[in-house]
């Protein structure tokens, strides 16, 4: 009975460290870094399908002709910001919906 008490209060301290320090993923940077503006597109602009899923978070890259179009469901790599700070992998951020947030 003593190690499941233990056990539970690991548990339960690990969410606020993790809150402290954690690192939210800024989306929108990284749709702008993933899909540059170019000639033709501006820079790729993020987008969620599904409130509060972080896993519908899309980009769409909008076209600077005038009869132009859009070019949306753009995949968007929140592990590959993290990784350009430094700051680990991107997990689900469980305190701050629909986000994700870096380990490191």
């Amino acid at each position: 009975m003593l190690l499941l008490i233990v056990a539970t209060a690991g548990l339960l301290g690990a969410p606020a460290a993790m809150a402290t320090h954690a690192l939210i993923v800024d989306m929108a940077e990284q749709c702008r870094i993933q899909y540059p503006g170019n000639a033709q597109f501006l820079p790729g602009q993020a987008y969620l399908v599904a409130p509060r899923d972080a896993f519908s978070w899309r980009c769409k890259r909008v076209s600077v002709s005038p009869d132009g179009g859009i070019i949306a469901d753009l995949s968007v790599d929140p592990d590959a910001w993290c990784s350009r700070l430094n700051a680990g992998r991107a997990v689900i951020s469980l305190t701050s919906p629909p986000n994700w947030q870096c380990t490191g």
